[in-house]
């Protein structure tokens, strides 16, 4: 009779009011923390998709670059450069550039 006491006994200490009160600090706890890691991994996703989402924007700047860097590289070749002056009547010239000394000019 004793062991059927002290099992009735255990199990009313489970379920008495007190007991739960006396618990409630620490559940409060627990449910607190869950709530702080639920929203540590939210914002850690979140995170994690503005980072590849940045990394993509990335790449399609580097092929930008890459084909404005190509392109300009291209244009500005003499053949280019003579293709896109011809209307003009602008030819390359067989003479070098007369250079023109500004102190040379003061001096005299």
């Amino acid at each position: 009779m004793d062991g059927d006491q002290a099992k009735k006994s255990a199990r009313s200490n489970w379920t008495e009011a007190r007991t739960w009160y006396g618990r409630l600090p620490y559940i409060y706890l627990a449910i607190f923390l869950c709530a702080i890691y639920i929203f540590s991994a939210h914002q850690a996703e979140k995170k994690v998709r503005e980072i590849q989402q940045l990394q993509s924007q990335l790449t399609e700047l580097k092929w930008e670059y890459t084909a404005v860097s190509s392109d300009w590289m291209y244009s500005s070749t003499r053949s280019q450069i003579a293709d896109r002056v011809a209307p003009m009547n602008l030819r390359w010239s067989s003479e070098p550039p007369i250079i023109i000394d500004a102190r040379k000019r003061n001096k005299q």
